[in-house]
């Protein structure tokens, strides 16, 4: 066929159309049976997601296209057509709009956003927390966004526990009152709370770079290290033990550890946790109750000492009163020429010695109210220190050069020799082991009113040793009572405390230097005795020693008895003498008026001197009673004139005195 205008038109066959038809039409069934897998598809996708557990929605930067119905529950709707079409940021927390509008806006341009966990608004404004993921999607042939978020409520609540208890770990870690420490397998610390740096000053870094060892005093090493290997072998769960710990200023506290060990789920030991309590003060306490105990044992030692040297006075005065009074006679019965009057001396002055010692021993042991007197004080020195002088081993040099014949201080003997005994045996005590030399000096100083003392002159005793010395620490607490530095057994602690008391009582001053190694130096000031200060005191002087009255003489000590009975005797008295109280009531009831005066004993069994003087008055009122005692702390001479006893006198006594005493007593006054 031929075109009126060109060329004839080519047609296809018609084969050709037949198979270009069958290839539409296979076309054809491909696309519809793509459009069915397509809408299966879709069906099955549209059915996954209404059974995901999570909130799915299709949405743009403005709108909510699609929610399941999953999604739509748990946002607070019943259906999600009453979502759909709602503003999507309305779904949102506003802490988190800006982020949100940022992430869409990234995912509209065919970009992924990385998961967030935030807080989505459900319709009742209630929040819960998602774990949100946004992909680019296609939604009506437009571009969208398809957000999954997964409920993350019952996690953050758990984290937020997980939070509460770990602050609330801390808290009570930090904030407990007490140590504690989390120690490695290898003893290094772990971690440690700040009370556990406050017990032992250092910072919690300087711990932390410690080892367990580090802080453990060497005693108790082995202590310690025992304790931890049990828990780790798993003999002990617990282990309670006190054990020391060396502070950062090398100070030393003591501490109760109680010690657990944490294990992994394995069973494995992980690390060791230590409590550590500060029992310092409960440490002080037990030994501050320990001092009083032993404080409490050493009075009541002094106390039966007390006693003790009550009685040994009372009988060895008894011993001394013949001694004396038998030399005292044989003493006028010697020519004066006779070389055996010096023998005589010497046996009374020897006594005498042993009536002052005596007196020594009660005034320290019943702490007797001393009578102050002038006391020469180089002569005592020289006869204390010759005392002390045999007391010393021959490495330790007793240096008598520097005493000054200074006069006189009022005190008593026994004071004097108190402290210097006091003072040199404890040189002699921190020279024991090395030897040294002990020098006491004596000279005279004026001083000017200060703090402690008044301004005058004072006499000053300088004792020093070249002995051990003593830090300052102990300086600060010598005069303590009870203080002692010495092995238990070895020192009282009373000697220092009682050289501090009778300084003070003296109205002195005490100073010490000390030196570890080099030595000590006691100084002492005492003010110096001016006669113009003391009124003397009439002396009564017996103008005739004789007499002729009638006497009761009463003494349950034979050989006392006869002394004075033939003392008196020999000085004219008239002596009726009797060895118990029941035999001179017997015959003082007889003739009491036979009787001008009673002499009688204190202490003597049956009938005390006390209770026979009461008994006397009553058959004679008046009848004049001297009482002689060897030693009593239960009466005074106010009592005893209380009781109508005219003269108390005091065992051993020389007969000069007993005359006086006689005298007094039968004085019409």
């Amino acid at each position: 066929m031929t075109h009126q205008n060109g060329p004839p038109e080519h047609k296809p066959p018609l084969s050709e159309l037949i198979r270009e038809n069958q290839r539409l039409s296979g076309r054809i069934q491909e696309l519809h049976a793509s459009h069915i897998a397509l809408q299966q598809l879709a069906k099955q996708y549209h059915e996954l997601m209404e059974l995901v557990p999570d909130i799915v929605m299709i949405h743009d930067t403005q709108k909510i296209r699609y929610i399941n119905h999953t999604g739509a529950i748990m946002l607070g709707a019943q259906l999600p057509e009453e979502i759909v079409g709602m503003p999507v940021l309305d779904f949102f927390s506003k802490t988190y709009w800006n982020i949100n509008q940022k992430r869409f806006c990234r995912v509209m341009s065919g970009h992924k956003a990385d998961c967030l966990e935030q807080e989505m608004s459900c319709l009742d404004k209630n929040l819960i927390w998602v774990e949100c993921v946004s992909i680019p999607t296609v939604s009506d042939d437009s571009q969208a966004i398809l957000t999954v978020g997964r409920n993350i409520n019952k996690r953050k609540l758990a984290q937020k526990a997980l939070r509460e208890s770990e602050e609330r770990f801390r808290s009570t870690f930090e904030q407990a009152a007490v140590g504690i420490c989390h120690v490695g397998k290898e003893g290094q610390l772990l971690r440690v709370n700040q009370k556990l740096c406050d017990i032992l000053g250092f910072s919690r870094d300087e711990l932390l770079s410690m080892t367990i060892k580090d802080v453990t005093h060497p005693e108790d090493l082995k202590i310690s290290s025992d304790a931890y290997k049990r828990l780790f072998c798993g003999e002990q769960v617990i282990e309670k033990f006190e054990k020391r710990y060396i502070c950062k200023n090398g100070q030393t506290i003591w501490a109760n550890l109680t010690a657990s060990v944490l294990k992994e789920p394995d069973g494995a030991p992980e690390f060791f946790i230590s409590v550590v309590e500060d029992i310092g003060s409960r440490k002080l306490a037990e030994k501050e109750k320990e001092i009083l105990e032993n404080q409490l044992q050493q009075a009541q030692r002094l106390e039966a000492i007390g006693t003790l040297a009550g009685g040994i006075a009372h009988d060895f005065n008894n011993i001394l009163y013949p001694i004396i009074g038998f030399a005292e006679m044989t003493l006028e019965d010697l020519s004066p020429n006779s070389p055996i009057c010096d023998f005589q001396k010497q046996i009374i002055q020897a006594a005498g010695r042993a009536q002052n010692l005596i007196k020594r021993i009660l005034t320290f042991s019943r702490e007797i109210e001393p009578e102050l007197a002038p006391v020469h004080l180089k002569e005592m020195i020289l006869e204390t220190c010759h005392l002390l002088r045999a007391a010393l081993p021959s490495t330790i040099e007793l240096n008598l050069e520097s005493l000054q014949n200074t006069g006189y201080v009022i005190s008593t003997p026994v004071q004097i020799h108190q402290v210097i005994m006091n003072l040199c045996t404890n040189a002699f005590h921190a020279m024991a082991t090395s030897g040294g030399m002990l020098k006491v000096e004596l000279d005279s100083v004026e001083l000017k009113d200060e703090e402690n003392i008044t301004g005058g002159k004072y006499h000053r005793l300088i004792i020093s040793d070249t002995g051990c010395g003593m830090p300052h620490v102990i300086l600060n607490r010598i005069f303590h009572p009870y203080f002692t530095t010495k092995e238990k057994g070895k020192g009282t602690g009373l000697g220092l405390s009682t050289v501090h008391g009778i300084v003070k009582q003296l109205k002195g001053h005490i100073t010490v230097t000390s030196l570890p190694g080099k030595g000590t130096i006691f100084i002492i000031y005492l003010p110096a005795y001016h006669p113009d200060e003391l009124a003397s005191e009439p002396q009564t002087r017996v103008v005739d020693l004789k007499g002729r009255e009638h006497i009761l003489l009463v003494d349950d000590e034979e050989m006392i008895l006869e002394m004075l009975q033939a003392m008196l005797s020999r000085m004219g008295y008239q002596v009726t003498g009797c060895q118990t109280s029941l035999e001179a009531l017997d015959i003082f009831n007889c003739d009491p008026d036979r009787f001008h005066l009673v002499i009688t004993d204190l202490t003597m069994p049956q009938m005390t001197g006390i209770q026979l003087s009461q008994k006397l008055q009553i058959t004679k009122p008046g009848v004049p009673i001297i009482l002689c005692t060897g030693f009593s702390d239960l009466l005074d001479e106010n009592a005893a004139k209380a009781m109508g006893i005219r003269e108390l006198i005091t065992k051993p006594v020389l007969k000069v005195d007993l005359m006086s005493a006689i005298q007094k007593a039968l004085s019409p006054s």
